[in-house]
């Protein structure tokens, strides 16, 4: 640590990470996403997203509404330029987020824009990077 007058800021640590998690943990963690209906749905999409797709959140957050289409009996999401094969229980998740989007705010429809699947402040721009960060470390 290093201290300067009374500020105290932690050293950076050094090397590579030792510690990772278990093929056992990855894919609890998957299915909470998928089934647990306590957890914010956005925070349902993005873990998912992440366990499934390796998407880090800086990705995840700005992911529009117009990016989910399904076909006959399949569901995908398109990053970047590729469509990507969605889990049925995660298509689900999804389309109730495009359908009852969760806004905080007050000054605005999220209803009338439904652009972003994770709207912030205001619902016309997508959620913080560190506001879904935040939620994930929450829950």
């Amino acid at each position: 640590i290093v201290q300067l007058s009374a500020l105290r800021v932690p050293a950076k640590p050094a090397g590579l990470p030792a510690t990772f998690q278990t093929t056992t943990e990855h894919h609890d963690q998957l299915r909470r996403c998928l089934n647990d209906t306590n957890l914010p749905r956005v925070a349902r999409i993005t873990g998912a997203a992440i366990r499934l797709y390796a998407l880090p959140v800086s990705r995840i957050h700005d992911l529009r509404v117009d990016k989910f289409h399904r076909d006959a009996d399949r569901a995908y999401l398109t990053l970047d330029q590729f469509p990507v094969r969605l889990p049925p229980k995660l298509a689900v998740i999804i389309e109730e987020q495009i359908r009852d989007p969760v806004s905080r705010s007050v000054l605005a429809n999220p209803v009338a824009d439904r652009t972003y699947l994770m709207p912030g402040r205001p619902p016309t721009r997508p959620i913080a990077v560190s506001s879904l960060q935040r939620l994930l470390s929450e829950n």
